[in-house]
Formats: C-alpha cells, structure tokens, sequence
C-alpha cells in the first residue's frame, strides 16, 4: 500500500498558534539555541535551523524594544491578496500583544499603496515591500525566514505553510509576555533550511525547477486527483513548489501528463500503464483505473531515492507494465459454495449460509456461526445487535482475519476460523461498518454523535493504539479499502468521501481527499463493490444506487427489475456471476431488521429475477415457527477489496 509523505495543515499550526496566545506566561524570550518547531516525524540531523548572515537590507542601528503600554509605533503588514492563513497568522501575533497590553496596530498592503521609506512595520508574507521579496529569495517550500532591516521585522516562508510556521517560531521564540518589555536583536537573520529527499530530480532530461504536471481539462476525479497528489510530492520531496493545472494553462517548459491531455493521446489496455519521455516532455500513460496506481508507483520510486546522493533520474521506457492488485482466494472449505454472512441480531450472531444449498434458510446450509464472546478474548458482546461482518486476508499477520462490529459498541477482529480474538473495543457512538487496511490500521464508522470515521493505530503483532484519530463524517454507516486507489472510502447520510491514509501504521494521518466522492446520497446505510464491475460500488438507503468512483456520479441501478430501488434499504452485495443481494428493513424483531434475503439472479435473458429466501419458517432448531433469523445486513463473503 503506498502513501503519500504526511502534510502538516493549516488548520493544526493555526491551532499551535492559539495554544500559544491561550497559554498565559509560557511564551520564552529569545533564546540562544531555540528549537525549530514543527519538524518532521522523524528528521535527519541536517534538517535543523541554521542562522546566516547574508547582510539582506542595511543593517539596523539599534535593537527594537516593544514595552506595555507604549505606543512605539509599530504595525503588522500583511498583503490583501495573502492567503487567509497567512493573515490569521499576522492577525494571531497582533491578538497576542494586544491581550498582554502592547499596542499595536495592522493594515493589509495592495497594489499602489505608498510605501513608507522607514516604517515601523512587522511584515508578514510576500507583500508589496520590496523587502519581503528580497528576503523570500531562494527559499524552498518549507523554508523560512526571519529578518531585521532597519525599522522593519520580515517574516516569510517559501509557501503559506512555511511563513505560518515562521510565524510559530518567532512568537514563540522572540516575544516575551512575562517581562513588561522584550526586544528584538537588531541584527536579526534566522533562517530555517530544511534538507529535502532529492536535492537534485531529473525527469525527461529536465530539472524539476522547469515543470508543471498537467491533466486534461475534461479529466475526471481519478485524474485530477492524481496530477494533485504528483506535484504535491514533488514539491514535498524536493522543497520546489510544482504546479499541477490544466492542460490549456500550461506554461512551463517540461510538462508532466497525467492520463490523456491534449498533448498525450496515447493510450493503453485497462489495466496497463506506462511512462513515456517525449521531447520535452514526460508522459504517464493510463486508464482511469491506473492512472492513480501508476503515479504511486512513481511516487514509490521517488521517495526510494538514495539518501547519500539525494539524486534522482528517472529512468525510462514505453515498456507496458500491469497493474498488480492482491487477490485472495476464499479459504479451501467454501469451496464450490457461494457464502453469504447474515448480521442475525435475533441470535446474536453472525450465520455464514450458503446460497448454492437447496434451501438457503435450512440448518443444513449454515457453513458458520461467530459470536463476539467476552471469555475468547472481546471487549464485549454483540449485545443483539451486530451489523457488519466481513473476511480478509492479513499479510501482516499471515492468515485470515473477521472484522465485526455492533451498533452497541463493539468494533473486533477475529482468527478465521477459530472465532478467538485478535483485536477488540468498545468504542461507543454505534459502530455501523468496520474494514482492514493491509498495513493492519483498523477503520470504522460510527452513526452516533456528529457520525465519525475513525482510524486504530497499529503496533504490531495484535497490539492496537486507542489513542485513534478520526474524521467528522454526518451519521457515517460505511467504510471500505480501495487497494486500486489506495484510499479509504466512507459513506455518511447524505455524500461519499474518501480518505488519504498517511504516516506510518503506528502514528497514521487521514486527510479528506476533495476531488473524491460526491453528495445526493440518500439516508446512506450501505457501500460495498460491484464485484465484477470495476469502479462501481452500491450504495443504498433511502433507495439503490450505483457510485462510479472514477466520475464521482450516482447513476441508477442497470438492468435494475421493477422494485429494486425502494425505502429502508439496509445492505446491497452482489457476487462476480452478477447475483445480487439486498435487505430491506422489515420490522423483524426490531425495526431495522428483516427476515427477508431478497436475492436476484440473472436469466438466460439477462434479466433479473428475484427470489425471497424467509427465515422464519419451521425447521429443527425451531419447531414452533416464529421468527428464526432477523438481520441487518446480508454480505456475500470476499476476502477483496475489489
């Protein structure tokens, strides 16, 4: 599974930045040796600040002293056309002066404004101070700058994160609110360098400097999506920031095309890609299913660079290389069979059934039974209401593994098919939907609350962190792995989403990735795949639907029988063959259940015909004939993600 380099956000350095304001008397004065804030996870010894005398400017006369309560004339300038970001930075130091009595005053610059020779000024960003351009010059995407010329104090980054983090450092470093004054060295010059991965990428013969990566202005999700997370990396591996834009507004002189642009209408089978030095010019060739898979191959080979020589040329050919995804078979015992799991909230349980038996709802076609039982090793029992299950294979553990939980609060992995337990929590906020990464992170959704997607670290062995991190998705019902895409789809009320997976398996980030999914879900309970049909999945709820991942569009049900789309859908699955399966509240021993599997199969016509399998007739283990199964979901055992 590959990631891309975790991304520290504006939202998390904004919030350090008020931690700061909020923390009365905690904010030291200069120090002789400060520590650079906002580091990588794990930094190599050279990525450390280190101070420069390049004489930008004319060196000041005097130190500049800020004392409480004195109006020394100072105000913070930052540019109109700054990103929001950068003026709340600017606004965050002025908030934290005038909360410990310093005055203090600021004015966003445009263009044309008179610019006083000698200001008073802290300046914040790239403004129209011809000073802060000078002093930005050279720096790469996550470099800093802090500087004293004259009368002025500049602060800039190589990028809007970059200049927050400048912001971070010198709050934290250089204003004192403990002492009725603190000053600023007049002789000023910090700089933060950071040593990047590649210090030197070539790709088609060309220096990164000279590149843009450009997709088709009629590209799709995927595309977009992955041009974005290309030239993020770029910049992320090499500290030079890289554009990714349409392909009619190239610019540059070396273009990287993703996927089919105007200038690349090469193309390729559906699961082939290659890469292509054409003049100028470097070309990913690719289909909607591989042109994401292909990027993430490249990104692997970028972020493998020798870390001696930190240099990379990509070598090249029009070789046609394969998509390679993990497949699984089930385990040796379904063979021949068509398993089917019933989340039977009547019997706490889940039942594996087979749907090849000549009656399905019989003892005999029971291939099965999991129980979520405290002494084997749970957090909990299912409580009556389990309502997800499903089989995968771990290759970080080695065998087969059950993913269960219940809208009770019990979210479990599970030895296949011992039932012991591997994993287990009771995690509250009624866990809807639970799936397994292939680096081990265990992810849930959760419907109570606001709705959550949360993720589990991993430390090993069977050893999960609870210390989770979680994203805020309105009643979440669903989650499944993307090993395709190498993304975590969710499913909430009312939109589809998906998630980047960073970090490291220990200390995992999500981010919400924007040119994926799409809203106009309808009360959403269920998303599995169209297996069979690459890039569909089903979606249902308040009715059926089909989502196409590439386009991000919910289109109806093809070839669907009349009926099919209806209220108070609770699962939808289907097998290879085309078979489909599908739930429908009935108010079977609690509302949301059913005794009901509605099954549709294709005819010789390729029509669909539909066959109700009811659990509720007589049998051995229940000679009265009342009720004998009522379940939520009803999933058709694969051990794939696709």
């Amino acid at each position: 599974m590959k990631h891309l380099p975790p991304h520290s956000t504006y939202a998390r350095i904004l919030a350090l930045l008020l931690t700061l304001i909020l923390s009365l008397g905690t904010l030291a004065a200069c120090h002789d040796d400060p520590k650079v804030p906002n580091e990588s996870d794990n930094p190599s010894e050279s990525d450390t600040p280190s101070e420069s005398d390049t004489g930008v400017g004319t060196p000041p006369v005097n130190d500049i002293v800020f004392t409480k309560g004195v109006d020394n004339g100072y105000t913070i300038i930052s540019n109109i056309a700054s990103s929001s970001a950068v003026k709340d930075a600017a606004g965050y130091i002025e908030t934290l002066l005038t909360s410990y009595g310093y005055i203090i005053n600021s004015k966003l610059d445009s263009a044309g404004d008179q610019i006083p020779n000698d200001a008073k000024e802290i300046i914040v960003g790239i403004t129209n101070r011809p000073i802060s351009v000078e002093t930005a010059e050279g720096l790469a995407n996550d470099d800093y700058r802090i500087v004293v010329d004259g009368n002025r104090i500049v602060i800039v980054g190589g990028s809007t994160e970059a200049t927050v983090s400048a912001v971070e450092y010198f709050m934290t470093y250089y204003i004192n609110t403990t002492l009725d004054s603190f000053t600023i060295p007049g002789d000023l010059d910090y700089k933060y360098i950071r040593q990047y991965p590649i210090e030197n990428l070539i790709l088609s013969g060309k220096p990164v400097q000279s590149m843009e990566v450009v997709y088709s202005s009629s590209a799709n999700d995927v595309h977009k999506y992955a041009a974005r997370i290309l030239a993020e990396t770029l910049t992320e591996l090499t500290g030079i920031e890289t554009n990714h834009v349409k392909d009619t507004r190239a610019s540059a002189e070396t273009l990287i095309h993703v996927g089919s642009t105007s200038q690349n209408t090469e193309t390729c089978a559906e699961t082939e890609y290659r890469f292509v030095v054409d003049g100028d010019d470097f070309k990913i060739v690719a289909t909607d299913r591989t042109v994401v898979y292909a990027v993430r191959q490249l990104i692997a080979s970028l972020e493998a660079v020798d870390p001696e020589s930190r240099e990379f040329t990509l070598a090249t050919s029009a070789e046609v290389q394969q998509m390679e995804l993990k497949k699984y078979p089930l385990p040796s015992e379904f063979d021949g069979k068509m398993p089917v799991a019933l989340t039977d909230q009547m019997n706490n349980a889940v039942v594996v059934i087979d749907l090849a038996a000549s009656n399905p709802t019989s003892d005999d076609a029971v291939l099965m039974t999991f129980k979520a039982i405290p002494n084997k090793g749970f957090a909990t029992a299912f409580n009556n209401r389990v309502d997800e299950f499903k089989l995968r294979y771990s290759e970080v553990l080695g065998k087969y593994v059950m993913l269960a939980c219940s809208s009770k609060g019990l979210v479990c992995m599970a030895e296949y098919p011992s039932g012991n337990g591997i994993w287990s929590v009771g995690a509250g906020s009624s866990p809807h939907s639970v799936e397994y990464l292939p680096n081990g992170l265990l992810a849930c959704a959760l419907s109570g609350g606001d709705g959550y997607i949360r993720i589990y670290p991993y430390n090993g062995g069977n050893s999960y962190n609870y210390n989770y991190i979680q994203s805020e998705l309105g009643s979440a019902h669903a989650v499944h792995w993307d090993d395709e895409l190498g993304v975590l789809w969710a499913l909430g009320s009312s939109k589809i989403v998906a998630y980047e997976i960073g970090g490291t398996a220990a200390k995992p980030t999500m981010e919400l990735i924007p040119e994926l999914g799409c809203s106009g879900v309808s009360g959403g309970h269920d998303f599995s795949p169209v297996y069979g049909t690459p890039g569909m999945f089903w979606v249902c709820g308040g009715n059926a639907k089909q989502f196409n991942k590439y386009t991000g569009s919910l289109i109806s049900v093809p070839n669907a029988p009349s009926g099919f789309s209806e209220k108070s859908l609770k699962s939808i699955s289907s097998f290879e063959d085309g078979t489909i399966l599908r739930t429908k509240a009935t108010d079977v021993y609690a509302s949301h259940n059913t005794d009901t599997l509605s099954v549709y199969r294709l005819d010789a016509n390729g029509k669909y015909v539909k066959t109700n399998y009811i659990f509720s007739t007589y049998s051995a283990s229940n000679p009265t004939g009342s009720y004998y199964r009522a379940f939520y979901k009803a999933r058709t055992l694969n051990p794939n993600y696709s």
